[in-house]
């Protein structure tokens, strides 16, 4: 459930890709637990090639937004495994009402995909701890 109806601006990010900007943060109560995504985190939407979008809708709008900017937080944090991440996303699809074939299309996409997103993620988070142990030596 979200807790608030956070506002966001549309932008394009360095590499032209269009994206949505938190300025306030995202609150959602899912799993008897409260994620917050802060201000200022950038999301790239649902990952919906753009031949699937008649079919599925708009990685931007409503009731897809909210649900992909979360997922995009978990993705590049990895405070939680893909797993969770994934069935949290899917989770808040099916509670902003989207119907369960879709739900699903979009839920095993993620579960047969999700892994390049994950992995290069993994590998920018690894990248930036040892740039900042370096630093600090």
């Amino acid at each position: 459930m979200l807790k608030n109806e956070p506002k966001f601006v549309f932008i394009t990010d360095g590499d032209g890709v269009p994206s949505v900007e938190l300025k306030t943060a995202l609150k959602h109560s899912i799993y008897g637990r409260t994620i917050t995504v802060p201000a200022g985190f950038v999301s790239d939407g649902m990952s919906i090639p753009w031949l699937f979008q008649p079919l599925i809708g708009s990685p931007f709008k409503i009731p897809f937004v909210f649900p992909a900017i979360v997922h995009d937080w978990f993705y590049r944090q990895q405070m939680i495994d893909r797993n969770l991440a994934d069935t949290i996303f899917r989770a808040m699809l099916t509670e902003d009402g989207v119907s369960k074939w879709k739900c699903a299309a979009i839920y095993y996409s993620l579960r047969l995909f999700g892994w390049i997103a994950w992995n290069k993620n993994t590998k920018k988070k690894e990248m930036e701890k040892s740039k900042n142990v370096r630093n600090h030596t």
